[in-house]
């Protein structure tokens, strides 16, 4: 298994967009995400790279006469961070809203575990595993493909206890795309890559983040499953 401490990866990124105006479409922004890790530290960030004409915020969905729709995004060049520290397992998120806010949470070792599953793919030239990710309401999040040969323990946005490079990942619930572009290993990263300017504001400290395991279907739920099987 390939080890190295220092690796800096880039990954493609697309979000598709169900616009809510009578003319139905699908926008599909775009995204570059960037990982970096040193030792048992990672951060990782997002910079839009949107192929769509954006004016002020908002991209034209449809124009007839006086009749425009628009859809607004975010236009800023750095839209979130996420830090995690496998050492002290602590998170570290900014989100760049009106609040600036920053939050601190601990996380238990095996928050975030994964379900292995038997398929393997070659996928950008690396073997690799499909897992998948169920949230605690039992709903199924995220499904990924990892090479197992590549000891990196995040990935993108706050993914923890990875078995391994993340190389493609489906975040279902948002319709957000992840496919690995480049790693470079080995490399010199200073540690100021690790606490950017961006945390220097006020912070607030959060939840533990723990592993409860999925919870189990309430007695009504499990009606309201059977009456939908039957329809």
């Amino acid at each position: 298994m390939s080890n190295s401490q220092n690796r800096v990866i880039t990954y493609n990124v697309t979000q598709d967009i169900i616009t809510s105006s009578l003319e139905k479409k699908t926008i599909t922004l775009n995204f570059t995400g960037y990982l970096y890790q040193k030792n048992n530290r990672y951060i990782y960030f997002e910079k839009p790279a949107y192929k769509q004409k954006v004016e002020d915020g908002a991209i034209l969905l449809s124009a007839n006469g006086s009749n425009i729709s628009l859809m607004q995004v975010d236009t800023d060049s750095l839209q979130s961070i996420i830090y995690t520290n496998f050492d002290s397992l602590e998170q570290r998120m900014s989100k760049f809203d009106v609040s600036k806010r920053t939050c601190l949470n601990n996380f238990e070792a095996d928050w975030q575990k994964w379900d292995l599953l038997p398929d393997t793919m070659i996928k950008n030239g690396f073997h690799c595993q499909k897992a998948t990710h169920t949230n605690v309401n039992g709903v199924l999040d995220w499904e990924v493909w990892f090479c197992p040969d590549i000891l990196v323990r995040a990935g993108v946005l706050d993914l923890k206890n990875l078995p391994g490079l993340l190389v493609e990942a489906q975040f279902i619930s948002i319709n957000k795309h992840y496919s690995l572009a480049s790693q470079t290993t080995g490399i010199a990263i200073p540690d100021t890559v690790f606490w950017p300017n961006e945390f220097n504001v006020p912070v607030t400290k959060g939840v533990v983040l723990k592993n409860h395991g999925v919870r189990k279907p309430t007695k009504a739920q499990k009606q309201n499953d059977l009456l939908n099987n039957n329809n």
